[in-house]
């Protein structure tokens, strides 16, 4: 095979590993965890013997129940997923990439974008998810309104805006 490919598959493994060790083992596949901090038992109605109240939907939290656990919509726990997954695509690809080409600032960014994202997903941060996948999305549409390449840039920046809005549609509670 091709001298890089056993390099990439190193940058690469060497990535990942990396990336798991920054999330720990206990987030390190967890898609349940919703993406809000929440109060404990103690603090809701239902604890001081009230009945429970739906409450309006903010950031996904639709209703809080008896265990102090809130319900958490759909769109919420798909962006706190989308966190990892678009982190792995995006750190793996850029360090593959970069590998294979020579390019420091392509690894260097592919990283610290993965980072960004990986602390979202384990620190429920989707604001952060947002950002990182915004600001991604504005770099590929530059890259590609210079080179009018479909791959990667063209391809990449579709991917970034897709999940720009699923974690947009999280934090707006839609």
């Amino acid at each position: 095979g091709s001298p890089w490919a056993n390099e990439e598959m190193r940058a690469t493994t060497l990535f990942l590993a990396a990336l798991l060790s920054v999330l720990g083992t206990t987030h390190a596949f967890t898609a349940t965890a919703p993406m809000a901090q929440l109060r404990r038992a103690h603090h809701s109605p239902s604890a001081q013997g009230l009945p429970l109240q739906p409450r309006p939907r903010t950031a996904g939290l639709s209703l809080r129940m008896a265990t102090g656990v809130a319900e958490v919509s759909f769109a919420v726990k798909a962006a706190k997923t989308g966190a990892l997954v678009y982190g792995v695509l995006i750190g793996a690809g850029g360090i593959s990439a970069g590998v294979k080409t020579g390019s420091k600032p392509s690894i260097i960014s592919s990283t610290v974008a993965a980072v960004l994202l990986a602390i979202a997903y384990v620190k429920g941060l989707n604001v952060l998810a947002l950002i990182t996948s915004s600001l991604l999305s504005v770099v590929f549409a530059i890259r590609f309104v210079k080179t009018n390449k479909i791959m990667p840039a063209g391809v990449l920046g579709t991917i970034s805006l897709a999940f720009s809005a699923l974690f947009a549609v999280a934090q707006l509670g839609l």
